[in-house]
């Protein structure tokens, strides 16, 4: 129904997909761990958690990106990502090798 992108302010991306009744709207957001965790409202010391475990897939080679959900029954959308309510879902760690073509540098 609704997307929300990528800006300097915010580095989520969030949209939002109809269900039946409204009430069963779906919103999935994904972006930098920091962003997801602002748009959580997680806690100091849970955003630090999330810091810490995202810097530890970092370390491994990993390209690090946070989840979050959201239900949602308005009939119009907000005009923030941070009007939903988001959840925590999780962190995801994907392997994103160099490609052969791709030269090294010095």
């Amino acid at each position: 129904m609704w997307e929300y992108e990528l800006s300097p302010e915010l580095l989520a991306m969030s949209h939002v997909w109809d269900g039946t009744p409204a009430a069963h709207r779906v919103v999935a957001a994904k972006g930098a761990p920091e962003a997801i965790a602002d748009l959580c409202h997680l806690s100091a010391a849970d955003s630090a958690r999330v810091s810490q475990q995202a810097e530890q897939l970092a370390d491994d080679g990993l390209r690090v990106l946070a989840v979050a959900k959201a239900r949602y029954s308005g009939d119009s959308a907000p005009s923030l990502q941070h009007d939903f309510d988001f959840e925590w879902v999780g962190l995801i760690g994907l392997a994103d090798p160099l490609r052969r073509e791709v030269p090294l540098s010095d």
